[in-house]
């Protein structure tokens, strides 16, 4: 606790000497032994207002893994119905994060700064922009890494939000997927920060209850830290393949299943985990409030980018389900068009976030979660990336005074029309897309165009040569290395004459 009082506490203390001054019955009355006493009786409530003001808030940041855009409820998922005797009959059920963002503020312009996971986690966790560090890629087994350039895990001398939090007095605490490095996990996650670590990595025979497991884990550690800030990290694997749900998960979509043979349709595999992670994320919420923490808790619900692809195998038993996750947007899971990196992110601290409030207007990124956790924990600023916009956390709307900047020097598999350039750089309103050769010029009014499909670079030159000027600019700060050849490039065999 600091020496001085708050300002309020201040002027209550000066608002009572000036009666003891003004008041000559009660200087007569109460001689300075007196005002001793009355005093003694008022500082408690002055150091408990104290105390209070500088409460700084638990922060939880539930992570999923390739979870679509219109995955939820709460952003808009409805189900494909048609005719003829073949709807989908009802929508996944996800009651409580309906319930949840009932409570908090969904925003619809939170960007994540890697199209697929190890980047996009290396840009959440220490606020720099993925490329900058070297997180080009996941990082694999191996000699994967060295091959495409790539470190073998995020340099731990680098500042993570588990430093901020940690320097700050907090508790910290990840459970469930890491992937900032190889495996085995070297060097340990306790040099990035973390008081209590466990990736809860599951068998096959596990896949089904591995979200359960990763909850049970970060309930416990709640339950151990009630009387201290803390900051847990939880990083889900669904809906991530492979998508193995138990007979009891299923039965709730039992009539989404075709209507011949034993088999499982893809919607009743797909909609089943998506209602467990509902269930085990209503679990923790529910034993947040049991345990007094959610009026000073803030709690984030996002994924690390886009859905997957349908078209690939790992995902071949449940793809179609995926087909129309994108929600508005064209893009997908690797792709720097809006339906790889752009996220849904929902957020509740009571008293703080306005209740059932859309954000339409605050343009952030997840390199500027770091910077923002530093200012509401009280830490000391962070040089990175990022920007500190926590006011979106006390209900206003902030307008970002740095650029975001992507890049990807790896193919986007699955669909052409999902296959962006290399490069994109978003600013206000606008998002600029291209190659570092210049070609694919790529410009769209993302607030007016969300499905990116009317390109405008020739209707606002001057927009395109200030966008391109900083991100080439940016390109040009990275470390060379590894590009693959079909990297930026739309990709089909076009038949040719024989």
């Amino acid at each position: 606790m600091k020496n001085d009082f708050p300002c309020f506490g201040r002027y209550i203390l000066s608002r009572i000497m000036e009666t003891f001054q003004i008041n000559g019955c009660l200087t007569i009355i109460f001689p300075m032994f007196g005002k001793m006493i009355l005093l003694s009786m008022i500082l408690p409530f002055l150091f408990c207002f104290s105390a209070a003001a500088e409460k700084h808030p638990n922060v939880v940041l539930f992570l999923c893994d390739d979870l679509g855009w219109a995955d939820l409820p709460c952003y808009g998922q409805r189900a494909q119905t048609a005719h003829g005797g073949w709807s989908i009959q009802g929508d996944v059920q996800m009651p409580h994060l309906d319930r949840f963002a009932s409570k908090g503020t969904r925003f619809t312009r939170f960007y994540v700064n890697g199209a697929v996971c190890s980047p996009s986690r290396a840009g959440i966790m220490t606020g720099r922009f993925p490329s900058s560090i070297g997180a080009h890629d996941f990082f694999g087994p191996g000699s994967l890494n060295p091959d495409r350039n790539m470190p073998d895990y995020v340099d731990p001398n680098l500042t993570t939000l588990a430093d901020v939090f940690k320097s700050a007095g907090y508790a910290t605490g990840h459970f469930g997927k890491w992937h900032l490095n190889t495996d085995p996990a070297v060097p340990p996650v306790s040099e990035y920060g973390f008081d209590e670590f466990n990736i809860l990595r599951p068998s096959r025979e596990q896949r089904a209850t591995n979200t359960a497991a990763i909850v049970d884990a970060s309930i416990d550690f709640m339950e151990r830290n009630a009387d201290t800030p803390f900051f847990l990290n939880i990083w889900i694997r669904d809906p991530h393949a492979p998508l193995l749900p138990t007979e009891e998960q299923l039965e709730l979509y039992a009539h989404l299943s075709p209507k011949w043979g034993d088999q499982y349709g893809g919607l009743q595999v797909y909609y089943s985990v998506l209602t467990e992670l509902d269930r085990q994320f209503g679990r923790l919420m529910a034993r947040l409030d049991e345990l007094g923490l959610a009026e000073n808790t803030l709690v984030i619900f996002t994924s690390d980018n886009g859905p997957v692809d349908g078209l690939l195998a790992g995902t071949s038993h449940y793809g179609g389900a995926t087909s129309a996750n994108h929600g508005p947007f064209r893009g997908a899971k690797r792709s720097l068009y809006d339906g790889g990196v752009r996220m849904p992110f929902v957020a509740r601290f009571p008293g703080q976030i306005p209740e059932g409030q859309l954000d339409e207007t605050t343009l952030f990124s997840g390199v500027d979660l770091l910077p923002s956790f530093a200012a509401l924990a009280g830490a000391a600023p962070v040089e990175c990336d990022g920007e500190d916009v926590s006011a979106i956390f006390r209900g206003q709307s902030v307008k970002k005074e740095k650029p975001l900047f992507w890049e990807n020097r790896f193919p986007v598999y699955g669909a052409v029309a999902h296959q962006s350039p290399m490069l994109a750089v978003c600013e206000g309103q606008w998002k600029l897309l291209m190659n570092p050769d210049g070609s694919r010029v790529e410009l769209y009014d993302s607030p007016n165009d969300p499905s990116e499909l009317n390109n405008v670079a020739h209707l606002y030159p001057g927009v395109v040569s200030g966008l391109k000027q900083k991100l080439m600019s940016w390109h040009s700060s990275l470390k060379p290395g590894f590009v693959h050849h079909d990297a930026g490039k739309r990709v089909f065999n076009w038949p040719e004459e024989k």
